[in-house]
């Protein structure tokens, strides 16, 4: 995971660690970039800054944050939220000072009390943020940039208007023009060049499409896989200008042939948990070998949350089960009878105390068992 300054690191949750660690890519610096020790400071990012209203609801004392949608939609949850500070010099995001909020989504937005109450923060914050929005039957990731002041969140909740406005359908697919789910996107202005700093992070669904909208209008962009597709672990990169009428096609043109897609899911205890797959690895030595599509399960679009594995068309037995064991990012393991068809994973933690000043489960240690058995 990113560094994190350590007066700010006591409200991560341990669910979320496993969110950005695995996901940076470098390329070439603009001269618009400086660098301060290992974090990219962006000089000119400018977005245009959505309404943080006061939120009109009497139950609501204050620390938690909401997003106000259109009538036909609905909010399913978070999978990108990120606070910086105010820079000293500018009226900007100070990008070198950040905190990660996935981790304590709750059912209707971002729960901001524990930050409130343990950092009592002043002056003015930007929030980063990527909500799945449900719309027209379908997901898709709504994104945008706020402008808030912590005071206000101390005696009320705050609500950000979060309009569709610029919306780009992405698609991924292999060398024989396959459409693949599962594959993780970055989408991130063109002034940045470090995934995870800025970036809008979901996977495609069973069409090998994700959805982005929110997105602002004559911008440049950037959609990336940052962590390749299967076995094809090379960067895939595309720019694009908004307002975009065509789908923007990422393609992995070293998968060749044919191959076979699985979903599976992985349920968590709470919304905004995520990990990463450290390891799949099959029994035996005359099985097919299967990939986990990208190795992270997002947090915000449970509870059942989807994941894919793929392999070969040709390397399919036809009657023999593909057993496959996942080990996770922060230990445990769980054993999937069989990669081919889907099954369902129940995520278990074992609680530990928690670190000095974090009053969050920090150190879990997740493990699973196969709902299917």
């Amino acid at each position: 995971m990113r560094h994190v300054p350590n007066l700010l690191a006591g409200v991560i949750l341990a669910a979320a660690v496993g969110y950005w660690g695995h996901v940076r890519v470098t390329g070439p610096a603009p001269s618009s970039v400086k660098e301060r020790g290992q974090v990219v400071i962006v000089d000119d990012l400018d977005p245009e800054y959505l309404v943080a209203g006061d939120l009109q609801d009497p139950e609501i004392n204050g620390g938690l944050l909401r997003f106000r949608l259109v009538a036909d939609e609905r909010f399913v949850g978070v999978g990108v939220a990120t606070v910086f500070p105010e820079s000293q010099n500018r009226q900007r995001p100070e990008l070198g000072q950040w905190l990660d909020f996935t981790g304590v989504q709750d059912a209707g937005g971002i729960d901001m009390r524990p930050w409130l109450k343990q950092h009592r923060p002043t002056g003015p914050h930007y929030l980063n943020f990527g909500i799945w929005v449900e719309r027209l039957g379908a997901l898709e990731m709504r994104t945008g940039w706020a402008r808030f002041d912590p005071s206000r969140l101390m005696v009320g909740g705050l609500c950000i208007e979060a309009p569709r406005r610029e919306a780009v359908r992405l698609e991924v697919r292999t060398a024989g023009g396959q459409a693949v789910p599962g594959a993780l996107i970055a989408v991130d202005r063109s002034t940045s060049f470090e995934v995870g700093l800025i970036s809008y992070m979901g996977p495609t669904g069973q069409d090998g499409c994700l959805i982005v909208s929110g997105l602002e209008r004559n911008q440049d962009w950037i959609a990336r896989l940052p962590d390749g597709v299967g076995p094809f672990r090379k960067p895939v990169m595309v720019r694009f200008n908004t307002p975009v009428l065509d789908p923007v096609v990422l393609g992995v043109d070293g998968m060749t042939g044919v191959w076979s897609f699985t979903r599976h899911y992985l349920r968590f205890g709470l919304p905004g948990e995520s990990t990463r797959i450290e390891v799949a690895e099959g029994q035996g030595t005359d099985l097919a070998k299967v990939w986990p599509v990208n190795g992270w399960v997002g947090p915000g679009r449970g509870p059942w949350t989807p994941f894919y594995v793929t392999l070969r068309q040709h390397d399919r037995p036809s009657d023999v089960p593909i057993p496959l064991t996942l080990r996770f990012q922060q230990g445990g393991s769980v054993t999937i009878k069989d990669a081919r068809e889907t099954s369902k994973i129940t995520k278990v933690t074992a609680p530990v105390a928690p670190a000095p000043g974090n009053p969050s489960p920090a150190g879990a240690r997740p493990s699973g068992r196969d709902e299917n058995r």
